[in-house]
This record gives structure tokens, sequence and C-alpha cells, in this order.
């Protein structure tokens, strides 16, 4: 290695250093942060798709070539690291409440909710539209 490639290295490890985690809900708290589409910045799914320089985006982004690059995509197969990396994310992180998925989580996009002026029951976006209803016969 010549010496620029060397000091060149050494600054991409020195800006790739991630702090140090204590737990598995902050490693996948970190990862949360990390692993998003380059386009809509949305957290990624094991479904993302990778160009040959390494941007990765979401299928609902994904163009025939890279934006950032015009470089093409990859097939990611599920035997992958990033496959297997945004597996497990997806498996322990729950992207509507954006937090690590104890035994026991509810989401909250999935907890259902009960109007307090009638008998009917739905998920919280749900009761939203149910309340415009009781709203929209005064």
């Amino acid at each position: 290695l010549s010496r620029n490639d060397l000091e060149k290295y050494t600054k991409f490890v020195n800006e790739s250093r991630l702090p140090p985690v204590q737990s598995v809900e902050e490693w996948v708290n970190l990862l949360a942060k990390i692993i998003k589409c380059s386009v809509c910045k949305e957290v990624l799914s094991p479904f993302a798709a990778i160009c040959e320089k390494g941007h990765a985006v979401c299928l609902e982004c994904k163009t025939t070539d890279c934006l950032h690059c015009d470089s093409p995509f990859q097939k990611l197969t599920s035997n992958s690291v990033f496959h297997q990396i945004l597996a497990f994310f997806d498996s322990t992180y729950c992207k509507p409440c954006s937090k690590v998925r104890k035994q026991n989580h509810e989401c909250a996009e999935k907890r259902l909710e009960k109007c307090r002026l009638c008998d009917w029951t739905g998920t919280k976006r749900q009761l939203v539209k149910h309340m415009r209803e009781h709203t929209k016969d005064d």
C-alpha cells in the first residue's frame, strides 16, 4: 500500500467508528440510524436493493440504476450478510413504534382502541377517521 492509500484507509476507519454499545437494544437502535434507504430515508426491509457502490434503497425507491451513481442494482440473495442483517433487524425492530420489540411488544399501530362515544373498536389510525364521523354529525 502506498502512504496515500494508507492515509485514506485510516481516515475511513476513523470516520466509520461507531460508539460502543452495551446491549442488543442499543445495537438495534444504532442500526436503525444506519440502515436507511438512501432515497426516502426510511428503515430498510430485508428486500432492499444495493448497487455496486453500496447505496441501499427500499423496493419503493428502487429504479433500474442507482439514483446516486448510475450503477446497476445487484440481486440480494437470502444468504448475503447484508440480507441477514436486515432480516435480523426486521425481526427485532418495530418500525411504526421506532423501537426494539420486547418479548410482549404490542405495536401501537396495531393496538386496538375503543371509542369513548360509542361501541366502536379499531386501531389508532382508524380511530382518527372514526372520530371525524362523530364530528360530522354536529
